[in-house]
This record gives structure tokens, sequence and C-alpha cells, in this order.
């Protein structure tokens, strides 16, 4: 039995995470956040791009995008698409097979924010009409990740993690699932 042990951790620590660049495609539900709050949930999707530097460290450039609406009396609504763009250390443990990976870095989010809602004029008020303001608006976050990824064939790798971004005091966070390829 120890020497079961011994050579399971020996092999373990031989085993690399794979040294090829991989691509994935994604879908998943994340939870978006603006200056005033929570947006709700929303689906994202996306594309992720892993280039190994070390066999255990990788650079992953990543783009997600995912709109949500709140509405807040009968006819107001806050609309908001937000996407962003991460780079990312990422530290990876395992094997070609099957790895785990953790890390996290700086990136970018833009939105496009369209809020509608009716006008009141008067006293006492009366409604009088509508208005739609749409807002642009850009900014630097800080993200994380966790996740799991396996190759059941040769070339296709199949991807689920969880992330977070903070840009706000309250952060976007979601799961994703993904597929992609190892070149």
């Amino acid at each position: 039995m120890r020497l079961l042990i011994v050579l399971l951790v020996s092999g373990a620590a031989v085993a690399q995470p794979p040294r090829r660049i991989e691509v994935y495609g994604n879908i998943g539900r994340a939870h978006l956040a603006e200056d005033e709050g929570s947006l709700g949930g929303a689906t994202a999707a996306g594309a992720i791009m892993v280039a190994p530097i070390t066999a255990r460290f990788a650079i992953e450039a990543d783009l997600q995008t995912a709109s949500a609406s709140r509405e807040f009396l009968h006819e107001d609504r806050t609309t908001s698409r937000q996407s962003f763009l991460n780079g990312a250390l990422v530290r990876r443990w395992g094997t070609g097979r099957i790895y785990g990976l953790m890390g996290g870095g700086a990136g970018v989010q833009w939105e496009r924010t369209t809020s509608v809602g009716r006008v009141y004029t008067g006293n006492p008020p009366v409604e009088t009409g509508r208005t739609e303001v749409t807002t642009h608006d850009t900014g630097a976050t800080l993200h994380g990740k966790v996740g799991l990824v396996v190759a059941p064939v040769s070339g296709l790798v199949l991807r689920t993690d969880f992330i977070v971004s903070f840009r706000f005091v309250s952060p976007t966070f979601g799961a994703r699932i993904g597929a992609g390829w190892r070149f």
C-alpha cells in the first residue's frame, strides 16, 4: 500500500498540464452589477484563449458579454449590455487529460445602458411623456477565476469555471461551461 501511495505521489509530481495553446467558446450565467447595485441575472457568452508560458503557468485572454434588464415600475426599466476583456495569469495543476486552474488579473469593462422612464410635470404631478437616456461607460476591472479542464479525446477540451469581476462595490460573478480545441 505504501508503495502505491509513493508511486501516485511521484506520478502527480511529474505530471504536467499541456503546453499547447487552447481556444474555447463558452456560455454561462452571470449576475451583473453596476454603480447603483445589482442588475440581476443574465446569460453570458464569450471566448477564451490560453497560452502556456511554463509547464504550470499560462496567460489567458478572456472576452465575455452579457445583457440584463431591470424593471422599476410598470413601464420604467434599465437595460444594460456589459462586455469584459480580461487578461489573467493562471496557475494550472494536473495532467494533459484533466487539470485545475486558478488565477486572476486586470482588464477592461465597457457597458451600454438604456433607461426608459415616465416624465411628470405640474402639481399634482401628471404624466406628460416618456424619456429615454442611453449612456456608454468604460472602466478597469480586477477579476479572478477557478475552474477545471478535461480533454476526453485528443484535441477536444471541455472547461467549466467560476468567475468574479470587480469594478463596482457589488461584484459581477458567474459560472460558465465551454468547449474548445487544443492546438
